[in-house]
């Protein structure tokens, strides 16, 4: 049996949980392609948002955000 780190086990426990609530409380051998593809698509934005608010996190502000100039090559 692998062994994981505890934090990999609650991040793991995590996403099951929010899967099988996205799938009306349904396991996920229930599930048809639709769900499935649900699941992805919000998982997909889950990560999206993280990725752009990531930087504001951590207290570095994005370029765009501070007024600085767009240089464009032609």
């Amino acid at each position: 049996m692998k062994r994981y780190s505890l934090r990999t086990e609650q991040a793991n426990s995590h996403w099951i949980r929010r899967d099988i609530r996205c799938n009306d409380l349904r396991h996920a051998r229930e599930s048809g392609g639709a769900e499935v593809e649900g699941f992805l698509s919000d998982l997909a934005v889950h990560v999206a948002t993280l990725l752009r608010d990531a930087p504001a996190r951590i207290g570095i502000e994005h370029p765009l955000h501070a007024g600085a100039a767009v240089v464009t090559r032609m």
